[in-house]
């Protein structure tokens, strides 16, 4: 069998990366941003909200490691909380709400030594791949 593509994971696999969601500023931060958008939830309120959606998708999932989707967490939480901006479907609140919770919690990022001239190596041969 000839291999003819490689697939990988990003994070822990090429990335080094290290989070601290249970952080509480970071909750304060987000639940300030959010009165602007029309959504009144203490930092408190959000950190639940936020790990109770978690807890759900990984519940309601059949894998045995599920990943969890964080767009559909911050969907339902703006969903559900009285969002009062631009269509949720079509508004960026989704992605900037996504992108300011992961600045907020990464501690550490950083590619794995060697990444770079490995994939570099391996993109001369097979087609790459990046999975998430």
């Amino acid at each position: 069998m000839e291999i003819k593509a490689i697939v990988s994971d990003i994070y822990t696999t090429l990335i080094d990366i290290k989070t601290d969601e249970d952080e509480k500023a970071v909750y304060r931060t987000l639940a300030s941003y959010m009165k602007y958008q029309g959504v009144y939830l203490s930092p408190e309120e959000l950190k639940w909200f936020f790990f109770e959606k978690k807890a759900l998708q990984k519940k309601r999932s059949k894998e045995e490691y599920p990943e969890v989707d964080y767009r559909r967490v911050w969907y339902e939480i703006l969903q559900e909380n009285q969002y009062s901006g631009q269509d949720i479907n079509r508004s960026t609140i989704v992605a900037d709400m996504l992108k300011l919770h992961r600045s907020l919690t990464v501690e550490k990022i950083k590619l794995y030594e060697g990444v770079y001239e490995t994939l570099d190596s391996l993109k001369r041969r097979y087609k790459l791949g990046i999975v998430s």
